[in-house]
């Protein structure tokens, strides 16, 4: 999806559950004096034009997990304690509702679908739908490229 926002700056995203493997999601923001770059359970890095990049690593999933359930559990005894609210969530929830009411799901070739099978970090097997090439146009798409996903995926669409 592609908005262009009326406070100026476009927004793109490329989301799926019919990936072979799995691509953690990445925030890009390019500003007017240099790029923020956030990679889940990986990094944060700010890129100033005119300074040198400045870099944090961010904690595991499961350090991030217990974090907030202890922020969680201190909201309870100290109700002052910060905490992210469902209005600060309201536009992506608003921003999906909107993409989802004006775009048509679209059915593709059973040929171009394969069932990859992994073991989770606890050994269990996990199976799932994934089309074929997805990843690839996904990273065109983010990188500006233009993308018929119907004609670069699908070589038959079906109704």
């Amino acid at each position: 999806l592609k908005w262009e926002t009326a406070a100026g700056p476009d927004i793109s995203v490329f989301f799926s559950h019919a990936a072979a493997g799995d691509i953690h999601p990445e925030l890009v923001v390019h500003g007017t004096k240099g790029t923020l770059h956030w990679s889940f359970q990986s990094h944060w890095e700010i890129r100033p034009e005119d300074a040198a990049p400045v870099r944090h690593e961010i904690p595991a999933a499961i350090e991030m997990r217990r974090a907030m359930v202890r922020q969680l559990v201190e909201k309870v005894g100290h109700p002052e304690t910060p905490v992210y609210t469902p209005r600060q969530a309201l536009a992506q929830v608003q921003a999906a509702a909107l993409a989802h009411g004006q775009l048509s799901i679209q059915s593709i070739d059973r040929s171009l679908v394969h069932c990859p099978r992994t073991n989770d970090e606890s050994g269990e097997v996990q199976e799932w739908l994934a089309v074929k090439d997805l990843e690839a146009i996904g990273r065109r798409f983010l990188n500006g490229e233009p993308v018929d996903l119907a004609a670069a995926v699908c070589e038959k669409v079906t109704v």
